[in-house]
């Protein structure tokens, strides 16, 4: 067993400078979310965050420090309203009569697939403008927290390297929370570190290779995108574009078609026909390129998500063998612990052939359900 009881003899002053304002009991007072975690004997009774709560409770403060949340959130509010709504079909309308939006769809395509400048014209571009910095910030503080973990299991003896790594975590922590909450964020960790044991068996499992490393890494990867309320939510949207059975579709070009010949008419046939087209086009959603405007931002969504999930994922797998390597107890648990939040315990118990260190996994908010449930988690 490693006992992490030698870590208490360091002050977290002498880690980071600051760190000593905040002691080990105001973190266990932490506000009402705080839980009482039962773990598997491998770590004792801890009163605290675990480390995926400590995240989500960041990523809330990271989302209400940005100074472009009021401006999304007033933009979100109203795309999604009934007015909103009412102003985008009404939009649909006239361009079916006008065409007055020109070259503008292509240009947004183009924008988007670049990621030079976004516009904040729909509820697609809107949804997936807060998806994508919510993603960033998620992963920016995922790899904070992992490495303070990392530096929090180094031995006693490597003070200059523990502080060293700390700080280098705690520079875009800050940026993202502010000084205070950052430092609570470093205290927690070390908190929960100084309850770490770990079985010498966890040190005596043979360490994966590259091969390995990747193939676990994938099956994680496409267990935790199958059970993603975004990507969940992209596919159902997206759904509604490939559904159509080849009848509906045959249908549909004979339909077009016919109508476009009769508006050459010279007779009273064409106007008819121009009405019909129309009518036909906002049944069947509206102008083919706006729905594909849509289609590419519920693509973006996806890549975005799926960005966020293989990078923490790996990160996780790497600290996970690399916590073997080097006999770091907290690294071990802690990746073990964020790979269980992002994918699931069985999932993750059956790529690494051994069972959780933490017996019951807290319940996740799904990255601030806040997002008034239009797939923005």
């Amino acid at each position: 067993m490693f006992s992490r009881k030698a870590a208490k003899n360091i002050s977290l002053g002498l880690v980071l400078s600051g760190l000593a304002g905040f002691s080990q009991n105001s973190v266990l007072a932490e506000e009402s979310e705080l839980s009482t975690v039962s773990l598997k004997g491998v770590v004792s009774e801890y009163v605290g965050p675990t480390p995926d709560e400590l995240l989500e409770r960041l990523l809330h403060t990271a989302q209400e420090r940005d100074e472009q949340k009021e401006i999304l959130g007033a933009k979100a509010k109203h795309y999604h309203g009934i007015m909103g709504k009412s102003a985008a079909g009404i939009r649909q309308v006239v361009q079916m009569a006008t065409e007055y939006r020109g070259f503008e769809f292509s240009s947004e395509a183009a924008d988007v697939i670049l990621e030079e400048k976004f516009r904040l014209k729909s509820q697609s571009s809107v949804d997936f403008i807060q998806q994508k910095s919510l993603d960033e910030k998620h992963s920016k503080i995922f790899a904070s927290l992992m490495q303070i973990a990392q530096a929090a299991g180094l031995p006693a003896s490597d003070a200059a390297h523990k502080q060293k790594a700390v700080e280098v975590a705690m520079a875009p922590l800050k940026e993202l929370v502010g000084e205070v909450e950052a430092k609570k964020a470093a205290d927690s960790i070390f908190a929960w570190a100084d309850q770490i044991t770990v079985p010498e068996s966890y040190f005596k499992q043979q360490s994966m290779d590259m091969m390995d490393l990747q193939s676990k890494s994938e099956t994680l990867v496409k267990q935790s995108l199958q059970n993603d309320p975004v990507v969940s939510y992209a596919r159902r949207a997206l759904h509604n574009y490939n559904v159509h059975k080849n009848i509906v579709r045959a249908s549909a070009k004979v339909i077009n078609t016919t109508l476009s010949i009769a508006m050459f008419s010279p007779t009273v046939v064409a106007p008819a026909a121009q009405l019909a087209a129309f009518v036909y086009s906002m049944a069947a959603g509206g102008p083919e390129e706006t729905k594909l405007l849509k289609e590419l931002y519920l693509d973006k969504r996806l890549e975005s998500r799926f960005k966020r999930v293989n990078f923490e994922i790996g990160q996780s797998m790497t600290a996970y063998n690399t916590a073997i390597l080097t006999r770091n107890p907290v690294l071990l648990s802690f990746s073990e612990s964020m790979m269980s939040a992002i994918s699931s315990e069985d999932a993750v118990s059956g790529a690494l052939g051994n069972k959780p260190l933490v017996a019951k996994k807290s319940t996740r908010n799904q990255d601030l359900a806040s997002m008034q449930g239009h797939g923005v988690m």
